[in-house]
C-alpha cells in the first residue's frame, strides 16, 4: 500500500536498532540503579518499562532512540555516543508518560500504588531533564538550551494529549479527536532534538520536524488501528481514537448499537469482543485508518528530499515501515478476506438448508457455524 521505504538489507537496519538499544539501555540502568538504597524503588522503575529494557541476553529495540541517533547523523553529526544521553531522556520521558497513561486509563483502588506510580512518573520525568542537561559536557549551552525547550514542548504536548483524551470520553468531535492524535505524536520533538544536536541548519531543521510531525500522526492512527488486531484496549476503556469515531459515523445500525454498548466496558466477554471487531472491520474504519496512516508516512518521506541519499537517509525512510507492515495489520486484513468468505458461505449454507429438517431453523444453525468459525480466527 502506498510508497514503500527505500530497499535496504534487514539486518542492516537491525543491527543499527541493536547498537543504539543496547548503549542507551546501559545508561538508563545506570540512573535507576542510582536508587537501589531505596526501599523497593530500583524495582518500581525498572517495573514501569515492562520489560523494555535490554539485557545481555535480549536487545529490546528503541525505535526512538534510533529516530533521534538519525536526525542527529543525517545534518552531519559525528560520534553519536555523544548523545546517546539525549537518547536515554527521551526514553525516560516516554516511559513517565506511558505510566501517566496508566494511572489515567486504569482503576486503582490502593492508594499506595497508585500514589507510587505518580512518584514514578516524576521520577523518570526528572531523570530524563537530568541526562539532557549532562550533554553540557560535549555540546554549547546555546543547544542544551534549544533541546531544553523542545523537551518541555514535548512534555506539554503529551499532557495537552491526555486532556484531549479524557474531555472526549463518550463524545464524538473530530476537532478533540485529530486534537489528540496530534498531540500525541512527538516524532516532530525528537528529529529537532537530533537535528539541534547535530549543528543542522535552519532548513534542515523544518524538514526534520515536518518529518517527524507527519511520521508521528501517522503511527498515532497506525496504532490505534492496530488495537483492534490486539486486545481492543481503546474500546474496553472507552477511547473515541480515529477508528472508533470512523465507526460510529458510518457503521450499520446494529453494529453500531454493538459498539456504542460496549464502549467503556472493561469486562466485555471475549466473545462479544470479537462481535465488536468485526463490526469497526465492516464499517471500514480500519482499511481507511491504514490508508490515512500510509499518506501521514508517504508525505513525511517527502520531507527528506533535501537530504542526499544516504545510508541514514534510507535507514531513517526505513523507520516508516511499520506504518505499512506489521503483524497487527496482517492479522486484520485475514479477518477482512474472511468476512467476505462468511458471507458467501452464509448464502451457501442457505440454499443448502432449504428444504432440509433445518429450514425453519437456518439462521440459529448459521449462527452456530458462525461462533465456531470466528473462534478459530480470533484469540
Amino acid at each position: 500500500m502506498g510508497r514503500s521505504p527505500s530497499k535496504i538489507r534487514y539486518n542492516v537496519y537491525f543491527d543499527y536498532m541493536k547498537e543504539t538499544s543496547n548503549f542507551v539501555d546501559k545508561i538508563i540502568r545506570e540512573e535507576i540503579n542510582k536508587y537501589k538504597d531505596l526501599s523497593n524503588l530500583e524495582t518500581l522503575l525498572e517495573k514501569a518499562f515492562h520489560n523494555r529494557l535490554s539485557s545481555k541476553e535480549r536487545t529490546i529495540p528503541k525505535l526512538r532512540s534510533l529516530a533521534l541517533r538519525l536526525a542527529y547523523e543525517i545534518v552531519g553529526g559525528k560520534e553519536w555516543e555523544k548523545i546517546a544521553p539525549a537518547c536515554a531522556a527521551v526514553e525516560l520521558l516516554d516511559t513517565s508518560h506511558y505510566v501517566c497513561d496508566d494511572i489515567f486509563d486504569t482503576v486503582i483502588e490502593d492508594e499506595t500504588k497508585r500514589n507510587n506510580l505518580i512518584i514514578i512518573s516524576h521520577i523518570l520525568y526528572s531523570l530524563g531533564q537530568k541526562l539532557l542537561y549532562s550533554l553540557q559536557r560535549d555540546f554549547l549551552q546555546e543547544k542544551i538550551l534549544k533541546v531544553i525547550k523542545e523537551s518541555n514542548r514535548l512534555h506539554i504536548n503529551i499532557h495537552k494529549g491526555f486532556y484531549s483524551e479524557n474531555f472526549i470520553l463518550g463524545k464524538i468531535s473530530m476537532k478533540h479527536i485529530w486534537e489528540r492524535t496530534k498531540n500525541y505524536t512527538f516524532w516532530d520533538s525528537l528529529m529537532l532534538i537530533g537535528g539541534i544536536l547535530g549543528g543542522g541548519n535552519k532548513e534542515q531543521l523544518n524538514s526534520l520536524k515536518m518529518f517527524g510531525e507527519n511520521i508521528g500522526i501517522a503511527y498515532t492512527l497506525a496504532n490505534d488501528a492496530c488495537d483492534f488486531g490486539k486486545n481492543c484496549e481503546d474500546i474496553k476503556k472507552g477511547k473515541i481514537t480515529f477508528p472508533v469515531y470512523f465507526a460510529l459515523k458510518n457503521a450499520e445500525e446494529n453494529d453500531l448499537l454493538l459498539i456504542s454498548k460496549k464502549l467503556g466496558k472493561w469486562d466485555c466477554p471475549k466473545e462479544e469482543l470479537r462481535e465488536i471487531i468485526l463490526a469497526v472491520i465492516r464499517s471500514g474504519a480500519i482499511n481507511y485508518t491504514r490508508e490515512l496512516a500510509t499518506y501521514y508516512a508517504n508525505k513525511a518521506i517527502t520531507y527528506l528530499d533535501i537530504f542526499e541519499d544516504s545510508k541514514i537517509k534510507t535507514l531513517l525512510i526505513y523507520t516508516t515501515r511499520i506504518v505499512h507492515h506489521n503483524k497487527w495489520y496482517s492479522k486484520l486484513e485475514n479477518l477482512s478476506k474472511s468476512i467476505v468468505i462468511q458471507d458467501k458461505i452464509k448464502d451457501k449454507l442457505r440454499k443448502e438448508l432449504k428444504g432440509s429438517p433445518f429450514e425453519t431453523n437456518i439462521e440459529n444453525e448459521i449462527e452456530k457455524w458462525q461462533k465456531k468459525y470466528w473462534s478459530g480466527l480470533i484469540q
